[in-house]
């Protein structure tokens, strides 16, 4: 493994880290939007809303600025491509911080479904903007020119409801039907999209292996969820959320963009990079830290139960 790939491999890292959180808080603000998407009252499971799950963004700045200076050759390409779909996560991300700030300091009574709607929806569009931003590389067109994009899109769209409803609801039946649908857009259509894609590339091995195992896990997760038994889903959820941006990214190796730009290529790093590998590599502790406040925000009690 190369520079060029050890650094692709870390940046995908820090984003799949930042997919598992975000699509936690996007099923809080689901919830806090729709309660009943929660399930009944007596066995509704809410989290915690606090500022502390903007502990998120960090892993969000550490993935883009890493991918900006590891792979700054390329970035004058695709910055002109993705400028107007990174341009709505960024003013989404201003917009959610303040939101969130003003409703944890409110009570419940005072927030009105608007603001709780532009919640939600500055919640989606932050991972949905990168999502877009992914589909560029992945296709080597903005996701509205192709069929792969939209299917992307759709993939990430499902991926933030039943990961985040996972965490925040109690019914199994919805979560399971959204978590399959999520499944069979993400490891069935869009490889088989992505292996035409570009002429020459096809879906190589890491992928095929992800498709494997996913279609059974979710074979086993539903076989669990028929018995009544305790449900993992959410654990599973949250590999597969976690997995999923390196298994796409290699599925097009050895380009940054398919059929456009080589990881090579685009890599300009080439003088600094075993400093700033061996600094992110120093700062992947942080992956373990941030999943121990993430651990501590699912036990804190939520924030109605609080007052």
């Amino acid at each position: 493994m190369n520079f060029a790939d050890a650094s692709l491999v870390i940046v995908s890292v820090l984003f799949g880290v930042y997919g598992v959180f975000c699509a936690v808080e996007s099923g809080i603000a689901l919830t806090m939007l729709w309660p009943k998407l929660g399930g009944p009252p007596k066995n509704r499971k809410k989290l915690a809303f606090t500022p502390l799950w903007e502990v998120t963004n960090v892993f969000l700045v550490f993935g883009f600025i890493g991918f900006a200076v590891l792979f700054s050759n390329g970035l004058k390409e695709v910055s002109s491509a993705v400028l107007s779909t990174l341009s709505v996560g960024f003013i989404a991300l201003l917009t959610r911080a303040c939101l969130a700030l003003y409703i944890f300091y409110q009570s419940k009574s005072q927030v009105s479904n608007s603001v709780k709607a532009l919640f939600l929806l500055s919640n989606l569009a932050i991972p949905l903007s990168f999502t877009g931003a992914g589909a560029y590389l992945l296709t080597g067109q903005t996701f509205w020119q192709s069929a792969t994009g939209w299917l992307l899109m759709l993939a990430g769209f499902l991926g933030l409801l039943s990961i985040g409803l996972a965490f925040n609801s109690t019914r199994r039946g919805l979560i399971s039907n959204l978590f399959a649908g999520w499944l069979l857009v993400l490891c069935f259509a869009v490889p088989r999209q992505l292996a035409n894609v570009g002429g020459d590339l096809r879906a190589p091995s890491p992928l095929a292996v992800f498709v494997l195992v996913s279609g059974l896990l979710l074979l086993a997760t539903a076989i669990n969820d028929a018995r009544k038994t305790r449900s993992w889903v959410r654990y599973y959820a949250v590999a597969i959320s976690f997995f999923a941006p390196l298994s796409l990214i290699l599925s097009i190796h050895p380009y940054l963009v398919a059929g456009k730009l080589s990881l090579d290529d685009a890599f300009g790093a080439q003088a600094y990079a075993l400093v700033v590998l061996t600094g992110l590599v120093a700062a992947l502790p942080l992956v373990g830290v941030g999943f121990y406040v993430f651990a501590k925000l699912l036990k804190m009690p939520a924030l109605d139960k609080r007052r």
